[in-house]
């Protein structure tokens, strides 16, 4: 069976979208794909791809605009994320009589946060997909969601748009963590969300939970030679930690508000 979902792209809001370029130009050697205004979220927006991966960055336009209220609340990071679903029409036609608030567009559909899924979801018409980018990084396997309730959490996303969350593990420290996976098809390498529910009340997920309730922890990017990326990245002098399996994260001080983990393509993260 192919992947009934795919992660089209990442929205990053930020203060500076010159500088947040510099940043994923200078880490991901991402590609610049497109700049324009974005009418329906009042900013100004670059799109870059990585392998196959694409972050949208986001600059609030002057007067009024989600994204300067996001930057206002909780600062730079992960605004949204985006999935073409196969069954798009099906999909979005079911949110209404669940009573699900979300905005209907021809192609897209804009689910709000307090739908229940721990995050801000697009979902998109399912297209072909665009050619990965060359560079280090292969794409974007797996977007972490820090929840508080993981099967009230899971259950949602299974009725709301199909993913069931029956890949349960459990993540010991520092990550301290009790999982689900919600794989994207029948191949794990197709991608997952991931649900997390922190177990150690003082751990950096706890903390984050507090500040945020349920968010985007973080990102798992794939480098297509880890050891290579790793000492790109030392290169660049940024902050990061290597845990003893090879993979390491990037702060996100250094990713404008983003937490990176980053694996090779051969080993699945966090392990079941």
């Amino acid at each position: 069976m192919t992947a009934a979902y795919r992660l089209d792209r990442v929205f990053v809001a930020t203060p500076s979208l010159d500088g947040a370029l510099v940043t994923f130009q200078r880490l991901l050697q991402a590609t610049i794909v497109a700049r324009r205004h974005d009418s329906l979220l009042r900013a100004k927006r670059a799109t870059l791809q990585a392998g196959s991966a694409q972050l949208e960055l986001l600059q609030p336009a002057d007067g009024v605009s989600p994204i300067r209220t996001h930057l206002d609340r909780y600062g730079e990071g992960v605004y949204a994320i985006s999935l073409q679903a196969a069954s798009f029409d099906g999909l979005v036609a079911g949110l209404s009589p669940q009573a699900v608030p979300h905005t209907r567009y021809p192609n897209e559909a804009w689910i709000a946060p307090e739908a229940g899924l721990g995050v801000r979801l697009r979902l998109a018409r399912w297209q072909e997909a665009t050619p990965a980018a060359p560079g280090p990084v292969a794409g974007i396997w797996e977007v972490s969601l820090a929840v508080g309730d993981l099967d009230g959490v899971a259950s949602r996303w299974k009725s709301l748009v199909g993913l069931p969350g029956d890949e349960r593990f459990n993540a010991g420290p520092p990550l301290s963590y009790q999982g689900a996976g919600l794989l994207f098809g029948d191949d794990r390498s197709e991608g997952r969300i991931e649900l997390c529910r922190p177990t150690d009340p003082q751990g950096a997920m706890a903390r984050f939970l507090r500040k945020r309730v349920d968010a985007i922890y973080s990102l798992t990017i794939v480098a297509r030679d880890l050891a290579a990326f790793e000492a790109h990245v030392q290169s660049l002098g940024l902050r990061h930690h290597r845990f003893p399996n090879g993979s390491f994260t990037i702060h996100p001080s250094q990713c404008h508000g983003m937490l990176l983990f980053v694996t090779p393509g051969d080993q699945v993260w966090p392990a079941a």
